[in-house]
């Protein structure tokens, strides 16, 4: 659907993809695993007959005793397991009125799941705010694009199919850039939870490469009509596609800041 809408607007000559005659493949039944109530058993019984008739298998043995336990019941990942602390744990009153023994999870954005009241069902998923968020998203990547190829056209002579090319370059790469302004508005602009994501990083840096080698590999090039652009053209397009970037994190600090 997206090669047939660049097609459409003029961004590409042809759809790559309508040349494969590959059939689609089915896929993979999924496979759930998990442990039933005798397995569970079975697993207690092995834990209850380890030896602990020194100090180090007794050692062993609780060890072992407390984290199954804490696994299986609190499904929890290993990562919550490790950077969590036995201060973490709490006595509270559930709905019945019965006491129980709670673990405080840490969450995404370094927020506690205990302290996030759970959310209104009669809310809005997307409130007006959002909508005015994502509006002043796209008015500054559009703003970004039509800068790019303006100044494309006016001052390094590209000719109209250059200027498409340095519009979709200048797009996808906005896009990209785009990732970095999903951080929470209360968290710092070059620490934070999306910075810190390795994995962000990667994807980031395969797209880039992919765009990149369509545009060095002459083949692809052709495939796809797209034009050679030169040095300059690919630091008008980087540089555009940051701009609404460092729109929007001006905005967060100068109007976000301000309404505290």
């Amino acid at each position: 659907v997206m090669m047939s809408w660049l097609v459409s607007a003029g961004y590409l000559s042809g759809n790559p993809l309508s040349l494969s005659r590959q059939r689609a493949r089915k896929g993979k039944p999924r496979i759930t695993r998990y442990l039933d109530h005798g397995l569970w058993n079975e697993v207690k019984i092995f834990i209850e007959s380890m030896p602990r008739e020194s100090d180090r298998e007794r050692t062993h043995y609780f060890r072992s005793r407390w984290l199954f336990t804490l696994l299986y019941l609190g499904g929890l990942r290993i990562s919550e397991v490790v950077g969590n602390v036995m201060g973490s744990f709490f006595c509270r009153r559930d709905a019945d009125g019965q006491e129980r023994w709670w673990l405080e999870v840490l969450g995404k954005g370094d927020k506690t799941v205990m302290d996030r009241p759970p959310r209104d069902p009669k809310n809005l998923i997307v409130t007006n705010k959002n909508w005015i968020g994502i509006g002043l998203y796209s008015f500054f990547i559009t703003v970004a694009v039509m800068a790019a190829v303006i100044f494309a056209e006016n001052y390094l002579m590209a000719d109209n199919k250059t200027a498409n090319n340095i519009a979709f370059v200048t797009l996808a790469f906005a896009q990209l850039f785009h990732v970095f302004n999903m951080a929470s508005p209360h968290s710092k602009i070059l620490v934070n939870e999306i910075t810190k994501n390795k994995f962000i990083w990667l994807a980031i840096l395969i797209c880039a490469g992919l765009m990149i080698m369509v545009f060095a590999l002459p083949q692809m090039r052709l495939v796809l009509g797209l034009n050679m652009l030169s040095r300059d053209m690919w630091t008008v397009s980087i540089i555009a596609s940051l701009l609404p970037l460092v729109a929007v994190q001006l905005y967060k600090i100068i109007v976000l800041k301000h309404l505290k």
